[in-house]
């Protein structure tokens, strides 16, 4: 009766367990062994196999991250590629070294900026590994003690709020719309994805809302007393209805690049206008924690690291006349 009773109970176990008799030395004993890892029949064994790529790891971790925008995947896909071209994408992931992985890092500084390696090993590789951790075909990282590049810091460059004004008015002759979308970036600090985004309703009567695609939250900006005229202009054209886009979009680059080389300044981007606007409050002692929420960003850390350290001459001699 014990020997139907485990037979039984085996049967009932969809083959995940098997029962053998043994006879002992003495001939009486019965063994029952249940083999647990045993897959029911038809079921392959879910075990990372010890040959799995980083380009099978990419495979799997689309597949895991498929709500990601299509235009996300693209530029996964495109670093993906990038990657590929310092590291061989197609050898198992478990014969992956850190020594390995820091000589295609350096390989891959003698084409392309720290930033953008930083983006290949941090935003690519990194979580290809993390997934083969979690997968089991690796038990350690090979990324582990290998730090993020120094960035160097970038040159920026922008205009003086005067010069920005004749830039502006250079424009305003040839491309008056282009001079109006200009204006708007310098009057209120946003960038060309911000202006984008803008409807008729976020324009109120006291402030104008915005939304930043880069964090995804909305923030708010007032209307400066110097601004007043500009966005009834703006009203008076009927540029502001409820449900359409205040501009319609033209890259300005053109136009303010044709401006700067007409007064002799360098070819400034469309986005040293928001700069100009940060400096100039900056300048004008406006608290750094409020020019920071009027970015949409979360503390003032991002506006001092970056335009803390600037100071214009202009700005520096009257500092230094206060000192009678």
């Amino acid at each position: 009766m014990a020997v139907k009773g485990l037979i039984s109970y085996a049967e009932a176990q969809t083959g995940a367990h098997e029962v053998t008799v043994v006879p002992d030395h003495r001939g009486a004993v019965l063994e029952a062994i249940e083999k647990l890892s045993a897959p029911p029949t038809g079921m392959a064994k879910a075990t990372p196999s010890a040959s799995m790529t980083l380009r099978a790891l990419a495979e799997e971790f689309k597949a895991q991250n498929q709500q990601l925008a299509a235009s996300t995947l693209h530029i996964w896909d495109c670093r993906l590629e990038m990657l590929g071209r310092r590291l061989d994408l197609d050898q198992p992931v478990a014969n992956l070294t850190t020594a390995q992985l820091r000589r295609a890092r350096g390989q891959m500084t003698t084409d392309w900026a720290a930033s953008t390696v930083n983006d290949l090993i941090g935003k690519v590789l990194r979580p290809l590994l993390a997934l083969a951790l979690e997968m089991g075909a690796i038990t350690k990282s090979p990324l582990e003690g290998i730090k993020p590049l120094k960035r160097a810091k970038p040159i920026r460059l922008q205009p003086t709020w005067a010069e920005a004004k004749k830039i502006l008015h250079e424009v305003a002759p040839r491309a008056p719309d282009t001079e109006l979308l200009l204006r708007f970036i310098l009057y209120f600090g946003v960038g060309q994805a911000e202006v984008k985004g803008l409807r008729g309703e976020h324009v109120q009567a006291e402030r104008i809302e915005f939304f930043r695609k880069k964090t995804k939250k909305p923030f708010r900006v007032p209307i400066f007393d110097y601004a007043q005229a500009f966005v009834q202009s703006l009203r008076d054209r009927g540029m502001i209805r409820t449900g359409q886009p205040v501009f319609v979009w033209q890259n300005p680059r053109r136009a303010l690049e044709t401006a700067c080389a007409k007064l002799a300044l360098p070819a400034y981007s469309p986005r040293a206008l928001r700069r100009t606007f940060i400096i100039q409050c900056l300048e004008h002692g406006v608290d750094p924690r409020v020019v920071a929420d009027w970015q949409g960003h979360a503390n003032a850390k991002l506006i001092l690291d970056t335009y803390g350290s600037f100071i214009s001459k202009e700005h520096m001699l009257e500092q230094a006349r206060k000192l009678k």
